[in-house]
């Protein structure tokens, strides 16, 4: 096995992982551009429905051709990233790689695409609105006015007056070589994949880095409680990591895991929900959060909360060097399983990229998880800022926080929403 990087001379990052063990391919195509770097809302997320909805050079659409060649295809937009993924087999990787070379110097930007898929978006706001009450509100609660703020779906004002002129303006400041990777894995001979990226690739300008953004951090005291007319009541508690280092993740990722078991046990023990909890680990480039959520009745909320405070203060109870080594001994299984799979080594080695700019071997980063010890784990929670939790409650009662809710600052958003 045989893991190669090299730059193209227009910039862009490669990563080939020759995975013999493999039938198939995976194909990840990594922009590190997303919303936090729009300046018109939900550009980028509109700009990628227009890329994959290019015309490919048989006439079809590039999603079209790409759902008849692939096991799965998609392409994608978050905070700090467009994604385009395709898993096929080698017989079709010339041209699976042709068809995303293409669209992304080829958006859809005919009247006909444009105006079907500004409905399609309009659409999903709306679904993701209705799934998701603090959709939009709670990030401007968290970070305010910062760039990380900006949710990729974009505002229903926006996307309305979007037009092909403020898209192809991104697509031409970001979508470059300089903010591009492609990683690769599967049963690839190097020189033949290296010249089928070259042949589809090279004519994707190398473009300027981005400029590089202030971290963001959460304002004081943000709380939002949002009335809406159901049988539950969801409580989540984002705590953030001071100081993140891209070396600290996986520590990170033992932490939240712990946590989740832990408040489940408790949870359990206290019959106060049948479903327990959840406890996610989310890096960026420039900063991380660790978020809590579980959803109980309504007159078990206040005592969810403060499960979860009790939780967190009594760490000596759960975060044990037994614990860790369980978890540790469940990773190495999972990775007995997984090694071989190419979805599973570009999962690692797109993520890597995503947040630091940096290729790296898949198996360099699982073994990141051997490494991690009891004090590193320790270490990672007293670097989560647990004297400013952001906190969203989301149901038919008042705010369940253990202390009083602080008066809004006029400049931020009121803490109470109503959605009926």
């Amino acid at each position: 096995m045989t893991f190669t990087t090299t730059s193209l001379p227009n910039g862009i990052s490669l990563g080939i992982d020759q995975n013999s063990h493999s039938g198939g391919v995976s194909v990840r195509i990594v922009i590190r551009a997303g919303a936090r770097n729009d300046t018109i809302p939900g550009r980028a997320h509109f700009l990628e429905h227009c890329i994959a909805h290019s015309t490919a050079p048989s006439g079809r659409s590039v999603v079209d051709t790409l759902d008849e060649m692939c096991l799965y295809s998609n392409f994608w937009t978050g905070k700090e990233r467009i994604l385009c993924l395709a898993d096929t087999s080698p017989e079709h990787l010339r041209e699976v790689l042709g068809l995303l070379g293409h669209a992304l110097l080829n958006p859809a930007y005919d009247p006909e695409s444009l105006e079907r898929e500004r409905g399609r978006i309009l659409h999903e706001e709306h679904e993701r609105r209705a799934a998701t009450p603090a959709y939009g509100i709670l990030d401007r609660h968290v970070w305010g006015d910062h760039p990380v703020a900006n949710t990729p779906l974009g505002t229903r004002a926006s996307i309305t007056a979007m037009k092909p002129a403020d898209l192809e303006a991104f697509r031409q400041s970001h979508v470059v070589g300089s903010n591009i990777g492609i990683i690769i894995s599967g049963p690839l001979d190097h020189d033949q994949t290296l010249a089928l990226i070259e042949r589809s690739f090279a004519p994707i300008p190398k473009g300027e880095k981005l400029p590089v953004q202030s971290p963001p951090s959460f304002l004081p005291d943000p709380r939002i409680s949002i009335h809406k007319s159901q049988d539950i009541q969801a409580i989540t508690v984002c705590l953030e990591h001071i100081d993140p280092a891209p070396e600290k993740r996986t520590s990170f990722v033992a932490l939240s895991i712990l946590l989740q078991n832990e408040i489940d046990r408790r949870l359990s023990r206290s019959a106060l929900n049948y479903g327990g909890a959840s406890a996610n680990y989310f890096p960026y480039a420039d900063h991380a959060y660790c978020e809590i959520g579980l959803s109980m009745s309504p007159e078990n909320a206040s005592k969810g909360l403060a499960l979860v405070a009790e939780t967190l203060r009594d760490d000596s109870a759960w975060l044990t060097p037994q614990a860790l080594e369980t978890l540790k001994r469940q990773w190495r299984m999972a990775s007995d399983f997984n090694n071989n799979d190419p979805r599973q080594r570009v999962l690692l080695m797109t993520t890597e990229f995503e947040l630091t700019g940096n290729m790296a071997h898949w198996k360099e980063l699982d073994d990141r998880y051997d490494h991690v010890t009891i004090e590193s784990v320790r270490d990672a929670l007293r670097q989560l800022d647990l004297s400013n939790p952001a906190l969203l409650s989301v149901g038919p009662a008042q705010a369940p926080w253990l202390t009083q809710t602080p008066t809004p600052q006029p400049d931020r958003l009121q803490p109470e929403h109503s959605l009926g």
